[in-house]
């Protein structure tokens, strides 16, 4: 059974009531889109998040009371969601373990925003190219995640304000560009990989909505590699058809992988 959730909101802006009504933060649109794929009934666990995530252009004109608050904002909420205080007891090793795929893609058009230091004659700035930022934890041979972050064309710079000194004169400039990945491994990694590829292969044979994620040279219960692999299971027709999961259009796994 999937679900699908899909979030457009207007351009956004923000600002703290205690100073100018302009705003300080705008962001020039939020698209978020959610597709999760439950399994077998009774408990029809999630076998497969997928997460896309797309924000326009970031800009702004920020002090550094806008900044705390924001900062205060969100661990508030975050604590708020969490819920700790109101949340049971639970003994260790009674806590259901879901080993299901996500992944996260989030990409944000570009960013210019500008940080006043309160009765200083400094600010800082700094400015970016598109940010992409993607999560993958779908095991492979070699490693349990793979994170990617990509941060073109990104400068920082320490700017002198001061009214009396004419034009704004720079400090100090840096710019770079940042393209970095990091593999996770995972403790008993084989152990997590076989859960994961069998629970996948269990939730999804009525559908086959994701075979394309199931790696041949897997040896687990049910795998198409696996002797105990039962073709009946690909024939099995659901109670509804369903689409295909979308495949990825460069392929699953890049020259990355193995390395």
């Amino acid at each position: 059974m999937p679900i699908d959730l899909q979030l457009d909101l207007s351009p956004i802006s923000a600002s703290v009531t205690s100073s100018s009504h302009a705003p300080q933060l705008f962001v020039d649109g939020l698209t978020i889109y959610g597709h999760r794929l439950f399994g077998l009934p009774p408990t029809e666990p999630t076998y497969i998040c997928n997460w896309d995530m797309g924000i326009g252009s970031v800009v702004g004109e920020c002090t550094t009371e806008f900044f705390h608050t924001t900062v205060s904002a969100l661990k508030a909420f975050i604590f708020a969601f969490e819920d700790i205080e109101n949340a049971l007891p639970v003994p260790p090793g009674h806590v259901a373990v879901i080993h299901d795929v996500t992944f996260i893609r989030l990409n944000v058009k570009a960013m210019r925003i500008w940080l006043h230091l309160d009765d200083g004659p400094l600010a800082f700035r700094i400015t970016s190219g598109e940010i992409a930022f993607v999560l993958n934890d779908l095991a492979s041979e070699k490693h349990s995640e793979r994170i990617s972050l990509s941060l073109p064309n990104l400068t920082m710079a320490c700017v002198d304000v001061r009214q009396d000194a004419g034009e704004a004169e720079t400090r100090g400039y840096l710019e770079t560009s940042l393209k970095m990945t990091t593999f996770g491994r995972k403790k008993e990694f084989s152990k997590h990989r076989g859960s994961q590829m069998t629970h996948v292969r269990e939730s999804d044979y009525r559908t086959g909505r994701a075979n394309f994620l199931l790696r041949d040279d897997f040896e687990g219960v049910g795998s198409r590699g696996s002797s105990l692999y039962n073709e009946d299971m690909d024939q099995t027709e659901p109670t509804l058809p369903l689409p295909g999961l979308p495949a990825p259009i460069h392929g699953m796994y890049s020259v990355t992988d193995y390395l």
